[in-house]
């Protein structure tokens, strides 16, 4: 981590991460190539993004998960790109809907090396919820006792209300799609029934079944 901190984009550090690795262990292991690919993002999400079963470009958002069972002080710090002023409202307004007042901190995405760096690059907006490192990490000491489950709860909580945030924000769009093709339809010389059963099958293709 003090490697990589010392270049502004994470993934110029791999050449001097897998200089550590060989000073460290002789060679370039493959235990070591995989530390250092899981540090800096290149793993997971990278092969995910590259063949990803739906369009990048239809992903509404990459929320991340991880390390957050370490809150300490009620401090939350929120990872996020794309469009962060979007994610600031609404992290403003799910936190004045909640009990537990957080102290947030926002830092850009590409300040954290995890999964979310294959999506920031191909511009879905991420975010991803982080309660700090600490001396346990990746270490034999980070233990199951050592987990703030009630900080972690808050954290999941937040995240909750985001994501949900976020589906509303996508049913919006999606429903504005659908009434531009009901009023397109409309401008047709149709019955009323037969308006409706337009809107109905538009909606179906676009995902919103029942509505």
């Amino acid at each position: 981590r003090q490697i990589i901190a010392r270049y502004p984009k994470a993934r110029s550090a791999l050449l001097p991460m897998l200089h550590l690795v060989q000073s460290e262990e002789g060679y370039v292991s493959p235990e070591g190539i995989a530390l250092c690919a899981e540090e800096l993002g290149l793993i997971g999400s990278y092969v995910f993004v590259q063949n990803s079963p739906v369009p990048v470009a239809d992903i509404l958002a990459m929320v991340n998960l991880d390390m957050v069972g370490r809150m300490r002080d009620n401090r939350l710090i929120l990872f996020a790109g794309g469009t962060v002023e979007r994610f600031r409202r609404i992290v403003d307004s799910v936190e004045k809907a909640s009990s537990d007042s957080l102290r947030l901190s926002w830092k850009p995405a590409y300040a954290e090396n995890s999964d979310l760096l294959p999506f920031d690059d191909r511009h879905v907006p991420v975010i991803a919820p982080f309660t700090d490192f600490h001396s346990d990490y990746h270490r034999a000491g980070d233990v199951v006792e050592r987990i703030n489950f009630v900080g972690m709860e808050k954290v999941v909580d937040l995240t909750e209300r985001v994501i949900r945030a976020l589906a509303g924000l996508f049913v919006e769009r999606v429903n504005d799609r659908v009434q531009l093709a009901v009023a397109t339809l409309g401008a047709l010389d149709c019955g009323v029934d037969e308006l409706e059963r337009r809107r109905v099958a538009v909606a179906h293709q676009l995902g919103l079944r029942g509505r």
